[in-house]
């Protein structure tokens, strides 16, 4: 499977949403759910953001496995970290509300720049 074909263009994309989505939801959802915990109040309903959160970042490390026995690692490892860098750091700053400096901004491009070098 070339890197390129829209098979792996797909699991990328699984790979990023699933890993992203479930990082930043059990992010958002973790300190409400302990502070629940706390509280002895609606714990259980305040569960469920973090482990959907979990459960998605477990579906992420399965379609991982998929992408690495098609692909070679050199490939698949730095394209999909930093897929997931650039979809996390998105997801913080828009959902989040975690601050932005050009020097993450420049980093961001940086890892867009070499992601594009290696699949060349």
């Amino acid at each position: 499977m070339e890197v390129r074909s829209a098979a792996a263009l797909g699991l990328f994309s699984l790979f990023t949403a699933c890993s992203a989505t479930g990082l930043l939801l059990f992010k958002h959802g973790w300190p409400r759910f302990v502070e629940g915990l706390k509280g002895g109040d609606g714990w259980l309903s305040l569960a469920i953001v973090p482990t959907v959160g979990a459960a998605l970042y477990g579906v992420s490390f399965l379609v991982w496995l998929f992408i690495v026995t098609r692909l070679p690692l050199t490939i698949a490892y730095p394209v999909a970290i930093g897929l997931s860098l650039i979809a996390v750091t998105i997801g913080s700053v828009a959902w989040l509300g975690e601050p932005l400096s050009a020097i993450r901004i420049i980093g961001a491009l940086l890892v867009v720049a070499g992601i594009t070098l290696i699949v060349k």
